[in-house]
């Protein structure tokens, strides 16, 4: 995410990243698959851990 900044240091605006929505969808379809199969799939559960360690928000909600 990128912040910027005036002179005074208060807040303009923020850009989010629009990576973030795209992880955000896969790992929703990631939990979705685990569930339909009601098994965990190694590369899956893989690529949420990764997901999980880069973005902290996730971990606090599902």
């Amino acid at each position: 995410m990128f912040v910027h900044m005036k002179k005074g240091g208060g807040m303009v605006h923020n850009i989010i990243d629009n990576e973030r929505e795209g992880h955000e969808w896969l790992l929703v379809l990631v939990v979705i698959a685990s569930f339909l199969t009601f098994r965990k799939i190694n590369k899956l559960e893989k690529y949420k851990s990764k997901l999980y360690g880069r973005f902290k928000f996730f971990s606090r909600h599902l």
